[in-house]
């Protein structure tokens, strides 16, 4: 069993990892990069500098999203090529690349260990899939804005999914990226829905496609973890390879 990312929060390095020794009012100290502006309060100026590097990435983003939607429209519509880019790799490859350069310009990168020891998932143009499903799902907790790059850098260039809630579909360009990338949503007030959603994360999984959820729910503000909601497991235990016959081995029912 492949041990967590143990992941580096910089500038402050504190690790955002909830089994680490930090107390966990190290969370709430403003980071040394605050400065104070009288009755304005603490303004985080690394904060600021990451809030602004994103928004500028992400503009970038938002225009190759664009005319991966145009590409996709003028296949499938006009082409009639039904299954060009069937596992929307195009989509989860320009999101690997905002992530990668915003990882870079802002010097936050992730410590990853034993990512050897998950199956090969399928890559990015991999032209057929496997014959043997080698599915993995990622399950992480929630507790900074750099998870969705971070999880990235632990997958490595591959494709994937993730499960996310179906409010961020309305976000300005995240929300664009996840509708374009065939990601799987979930509706949190609708139960048929949620079914909906389970099923759609299996047949990615039994597609050989690796699927990442945050059983959390939402991010936590502490850094400590939160309960976990059943879905990520139901989707493993239904997902995964073999999964019937090694639910002992990996503790799923």
């Amino acid at each position: 069993m492949a041990r967590p990312a143990d992941f580096l929060h910089s500038p402050t390095t504190l690790r955002s990892n909830p089994g680490s020794s930090v107390p966990l009012t190290e969370w709430q100290k403003p980071s040394r990069f605050s400065v104070k502006l009288g009755a304005v309060g603490i303004i985080n100026l690394y904060g600021l500098y990451y809030g602004l590097t994103s928004i500028f990435l992400g503009l970038i983003w938002t225009v190759a999203n664009f005319f991966t939607w145009l590409t996709y429209k003028f296949t499938w519509k006009i082409l009639l090529l039904k299954n060009f880019d069937k596992g929307r790799r195009i989509s989860v490859f320009l999101a690997h690349v905002w992530g990668v350069w915003l990882m870079r310009l802002t010097r936050c990168y992730p410590i990853i260990e034993s990512r050897d020891s998950a199956p090969t998932p399928v890559k990015y143009f991999q032209k057929s899939m496997p014959t043997v499903s080698p599915s993995v799902m990622y399950v992480a907790n929630h507790c900074s804005w750099m998870d969705i790059p971070f999880m990235g850098a632990a997958i490595g260039w591959r494709n994937y999914k993730i499960v996310a809630k179906k409010e961020l579909t309305k976000v300005p360009i995240l929300g664009q990226s996840i509708l374009l990338g065939g990601h799987v949503c979930v509706d949190r007030t609708n139960r048929r829905s949620q079914i909906q959603t389970l099923k759609k994360g299996v047949e990615w999984l039994k597609s050989g496609v690796p699927l990442c959820a945050f059983p959390e729910g939402t991010r936590s503000k502490t850094g400590r973890l939160m309960p976990f909601k059943r879905g990520a497991f139901s989707m493993a235990s239904k997902g995964v390879w073999n999964c019937e016959e090694r639910n002992d081995e990996l503790g799923i029912r």
